[in-house]
């Protein structure tokens, strides 16, 4: 009842193992997200794949309004962009296909990635991370984080100018 409410208990090892069996077993985990990690079981085959299907990147690119997530640029206002759908954490270092991993990104932005696993790519405003927030319902988590941000990029520009 604790563990089912979010409190913690002390539970006998026999009553652990009878009705949290599932919970104790070791199970596969990946990186998910800038932090943390999630368990796919076998019933999830497009994680693991190395390209999204071709049903994923089209989901990618609406959900990122078919433009580069870094630049803004879009092929419908220049006909010289080409959009990539790139991994965050590069699936050769353990990330997955999953809609969370992938952002939209255009030829130039993506050959200018140095690191190609750049992390901070999660965390770009009206991106990803405050998609999430928004998802579950943290509005005021996510207004802090945009008034965290204006205030640094006041502070930014403050310094600039003096530096000038």
């Amino acid at each position: 009842m604790f563990l089912r409410l979010g409190g913690n208990a002390l539970i006998e090892e026999g009553l652990a193992n009878e009705y949290y069996a599932s919970q104790l077993r070791s199970k596969k985990v990946y990186p998910n997200g800038p932090t943390g990690f999630v368990a796919y079981g076998e019933d999830a085959p497009e994680v693991a794949r190395h390209a999204p299907t071709q049903r994923q990147r089209l989901r990618i690119l609406k959900r990122d309004g078919c433009r580069c997530q870094v630049c803004g640029e879009r092929p419908s206002d220049n006909v010289h962009v080409t959009l990539h759908v790139h991994h965050v954490r590069p699936f050769g270092h353990g990330g997955l296909t999953a809609d969370r991993n992938l952002i939209t990104l255009c030829h130039t932005c993506h050959l200018g990635l140095d690191p190609h696993e750049d992390l901070f790519l999660f965390f770009l405003p009206g991106g990803q991370f405050d998609r999430a927030m928004e998802a579950e319902g943290s509005l005021a988590f996510s207004q802090g984080i945009q008034s965290y941000r204006t205030r640094v990029a006041e502070l930014l520009s403050k310094q600039d100018s003096k530096s000038k």
